[in-house]
């Protein structure tokens, strides 16, 4: 039997969720393989800095595209609300939440590249590196890393990539629950295991981000903009 429109649509949209899954499950696989190294091993000529390294980089690929899933899964709640007569003014609400503002921007630049003449470009300037220690003691080079997690310059403010993802999956879960007519059984369950159980994955705020730090994510934001692209 062939399958309506409303069932294609709500297929594409858990089609997108599954990818959304998908890119967290395999980040934590990513993540979980870092265990295996120290602090030490990520300092300049350290012979296994290689292997941490492309670690590294595979994570944040797998940032960017789990970004990517949760930024373009506006376009298919639109499709499916233009199919059912809805009105679009529910969902600008997902536009105008900051954590959207902040992927869509980065998930743009990505593709285009630097906007320049006055507009925000977001880039990963930074990257912040986990390690597993006592609250008491100071870093050491043998701590055992736990993540490595990219940090978006977003109008001269840093935001954790995934305190951003986790955001949207929580944003994008309440809306469609709320406002669609989508099982998302699937979807809860398998997120509900990768999401962190606190609100935050890491202890870490915005107000802890040091001066000096700051004050570079300003600059380069300045920087990017004053580009005559």
């Amino acid at each position: 039997m062939a399958k309506t429109v409303d069932e294609t649509i709500s297929e594409d949209i858990l089609g997108r969720l599954k990818k959304v899954v998908l890119h967290f499950e395999r980040r934590e696989e990513l993540r979980r393989e870092l265990k295996k190294y120290q602090l030490g091993d990520y300092t300049p000529n350290a012979t296994k800095g290689k292997e941490v390294t492309s670690l590294a980089g595979k994570i944040q690929t797998t940032e960017s595209s789990i970004l990517f899933e949760l930024v373009h899964l506006l376009d298919n709640v639109k499709t499916y609300y233009k199919h059912n007569g809805l009105s679009e003014s529910e969902f600008s609400i997902i536009e105008r939440f900051r954590p959207y503002r902040v992927a869509s921007n980065f998930v743009n630049v990505q593709k285009h590249g630097t906007r320049g003449r006055g507009k925000t470009s977001s880039r990963t300037d930074f990257y912040s590196l986990i390690s597993k220690r006592s609250k008491e003691a100071d870093a050491k080079i043998s701590d055992q890393i736990v993540d490595i997690q990219s940090m978006i310059n977003f109008d001269g403010t840093v935001w954790e990539v995934m305190d951003v993802a986790d955001s949207l999956v929580r944003l994008w879960e309440l809306f469609l629950r709320h406002h669609t007519n989508i099982n998302l059984t699937e979807f809860v369950t398998r997120m509900q295991r990768l999401m962190p159980p606190g609100l935050r994955r890491f202890s870490m705020a915005l107000s802890d981000i040091p001066k000096e730090l700051a004050d570079h994510a300003k600059k380069f934001d300045q920087e990017r903009k004053t580009l005559n692209l």
